[in-house]
């Protein structure tokens, strides 16, 4: 099973941003973002709000998705699958 740091790369790219372009929009480094994406374990909340804002460019109900991809939410059956 993919790891938190692998489903968010596979998120990152599914939405055509680059590493670079998501720290920028997140307000963390690009460092900062590759050891996220090798990292087992998701980072801080604060930090996964912040990548949840750059990946969807919303904290509303989208940002289920990023919890479901880190194994904090179930995907709901009428949700798109977007990993």
């Amino acid at each position: 099973m993919a790891h938190f740091g692998e489903k968010l790369r596979r998120l990152r790219r599914s939405r055509g941003l680059t590493l670079p372009g998501l720290a920028i929009a997140a307000g963390i480094t690009k460092g900062y973002l590759s050891k996220i994406e090798h990292a087992p374990n998701p980072p801080a909340f604060s930090t996964l709000q912040a990548l949840a804002a750059g990946i969807l460019n919303n904290a509303g109900p989208p940002f289920r998705y990023v919890f479901a991809a880190c194994g904090m939410l179930p995907y709901h059956s009428n949700d798109p699958k977007i990993i």
